[in-house]
């Protein structure tokens, strides 16, 4: 079991680890590529006298981090679970990690999907979270949008309130593998129809099949969806943090542009460091 695994390998996470693996806890960071990488021309960073692109300077401050840290992977996590106060990460290669503490720095986004409609039904039929919704389909026919490991995630969850479920990988191929009574269908999607609530999906060649509820589950989980499934207090679209920089899930921890209005690398370094050094303090007194 890990003292702490970081989720993110942007500057917020990857400051953290430093901190946390410097303090002798033994540290996981679990990550892909951030946001940083995208940026080309950093003029306001200090400690540079010239702009920096933004893949330069994450590569020095993963540098810095492989130096001092017990592990970095490079996999996407697909699932968190809180059980008696030990955190369980489930990630794409289908490894479990277990850990003390957790710490989310991953920036925020939400996976969307290009179907017209979708966001006309959202909330009213159309759902990106089985544990908030699915109690609502309860032997209803179902569909979910993906093709991915987390897309049979999601999938499996929802057998706890429906048989009825479809897999829709949207007109792409199958990344996983599948168990044989699962239901496929790789048409390409065009919209979703109904009155109040979502009724049909259309497909391209314009048939028609009813629905009575839609989970969005490409690619991987975002931040928004661990947030909702968890259960974690946010407030104008930021995860409420206390003065330690922990939510309001004992143990679980948030940095970075989850939580700072101003969404800068400084600002994101400065507060991973600080949550680091706070999650240090925890696992000492716990």
């Amino acid at each position: 079991m890990f003292d702490t695994i970081i989720i993110g390998k942007g500057p917020a996470g990857l400051s953290a680890g430093i901190y946390t693996s410097m303090a002798n806890l033994n540290t996981l960071i679990i990550g892909k590529d951030s946001e940083i990488e995208k940026t080309t021309d950093i003029k306001n960073y200090f400690g540079f006298s010239n702009s920096i692109n933004g893949k330069n300077l994450k590569k020095t401050g993963t540098k810095k981090a492989f130096s001092v840290c017990f592990q970095i992977i490079n996999y996407i996590v697909i699932k968190i679970e809180n059980v008696d106060n030990v955190f369980e990460i489930t990630t794409t290669n289908h490894g479990i990690f277990q850990s003390k503490t957790i710490l989310l720095a991953t920036g925020n986004s939400r996976n969307k999907v290009q179907i017209e409609n979708i966001d006309k039904f959202e909330g009213r039929g159309v759902s990106y979270c089985t544990t908030c919704d699915g109690f609502f389909f309860r032997n209803k026919k179902v569909g979910v949008i993906g093709n991915t490991n987390y897309t049979i995630n999601e999938a499996d969850e929802l057998l706890n309130y429906t048989q009825n479920i479809h897999i829709l990988t949207n007109g792409k191929p199958l990344e996983t593998t599948l168990r044989a009574d699962t239901n496929v269908n790789t048409r390409k999607i065009g919209s979703i129809e109904g009155e109040q609530r979502l009724e049909y999906i259309v497909y391209d060649n314009g048939e028609k099949e009813r629905f009575d509820g839609l989970f969005i589950a490409i690619n991987y989980p975002t931040t928004t969806d661990f947030i909702k499934k968890l259960g974690i207090e946010t407030k104008n679209n930021l995860i409420k943090i206390n003065e330690e920089y922990m939510t309001n899930i004992k143990g679980m921890f948030a940095a970075g542009d989850l939580v700072n209005e101003f969404k800068q690398i400084s600002t994101a370094v400065a507060s991973g460091a600080i949550a680091g050094k706070n999650i240090i303090k925890y696992c000492k007194r716990n």
